[in-house]
């Protein structure tokens, strides 16, 4: 990342820019770099025939003018987590929703109404992998970030 432009560590490859965690395609952002118009959490996929490797997500900020209110700056440990995460934030929650999503961007675990700045989840009836917990507080300020279940 150099500024808001990100750009995939692998030369000469097929590339597919996507933002986190729903892992929708940028359309367009198919270069080896990828600068984003908007905020948000962006990777990408490299294709290596047969092959494709998705890289971790990255947040770029400061493209908005709503800047200030779209982090929550929120902590999530033990990582690597064996069954159960606990996700700190530093503000107090209002009306949150967390949502954690699998690789696939399907929804594995939802909780809604949540409130206060500490939560605990259940991720035991979980395979060991890569997740994305998205934050969503007060329906505005949202943030992405990454687990590692073992």
């Amino acid at each position: 990342k150099s500024g808001n432009t990100l750009q995939a560590a692998t030369a000469d490859k097929t590339y597919q820019w996507v933002e986190c965690p729903s892992l929708d395609f940028v359309p367009g952002a198919t270069g080896r770099s990828f600068t984003p118009s908007k905020n948000g959490s962006y990777a990408v996929i490299v294709y290596v025939h047969p092959c494709r490797y998705t890289s971790a997500c990255t947040s770029v900020t400061g493209l908005g003018i709503d800047e200030a209110s779209s982090s929550i700056k929120a902590i999530v440990y033990p990582s690597p987590a064996k069954d159960i995460v606990t996700v700190s934030t530093k503000e107090n929650l209002k009306q949150a929703s967390l949502s954690i999503m699998n690789l696939h961007g399907q929804l594995v675990l939802s909780k809604e109404n949540i409130s206060g700045n500490r939560v605990d989840l259940d991720l035991s009836g979980q395979a060991s992998g890569v997740y994305f917990l998205k934050i969503v507080n007060e329906g505005q300020a949202s943030e992405v970030i990454r687990i590692i279940k073992e």
